[in-house]
């Protein structure tokens, strides 16, 4: 089983963003899941059967295109050199989808996401 797991799943520790994140991509379903590298709010699929809607605030439209989402991941990495390391890995895994901890699934454009948002640490 655990052979199985290192075929079907990569995986990358970010161990310069200040909350010691990681990624995981799995490579059947082109998948890159992750919980706080990126976020794609406001969170409307996961609140789409709740009896209530999350309070956001400022952080309602915080998503890959929002001008501040690029900003937050440059204040959030703490060693430069080794997010430049880890965001160009992700960057290279062939993922088609991002399934966020918090917002919804990206299905379409995915990789053009992750790059706007760690752009600066891809350039």
């Amino acid at each position: 089983m655990g052979s199985f797991i290192r075929v079907q799943i990569e995986h990358c520790y970010f161990s310069g963003f200040q909350n010691k994140d990681v990624a995981f991509y799995h490579k059947d379903s082109k998948s890159l899941i992750q919980a706080d590298l990126l976020m794609n709010l406001p969170p409307t699929e996961q609140y789409s059967k709740a009896q209530s809607t999350p309070i956001l605030s400022a952080l309602s439209r915080f998503n890959p295109k929002s001008w501040a989402h690029p900003h937050m991941v440059w204040a959030l990495g703490v060693d430069k050199d080794a997010m430049r390391r880890d965001a160009r890995r992700v960057s290279d895994w062939d993922f088609k989808r991002i399934i966020p901890c918090h917002g919804d699934v990206i299905e379409n454009d995915a990789k053009t996401a992750w790059d706007t948002v760690y752009r600066k640490f891809l350039d």
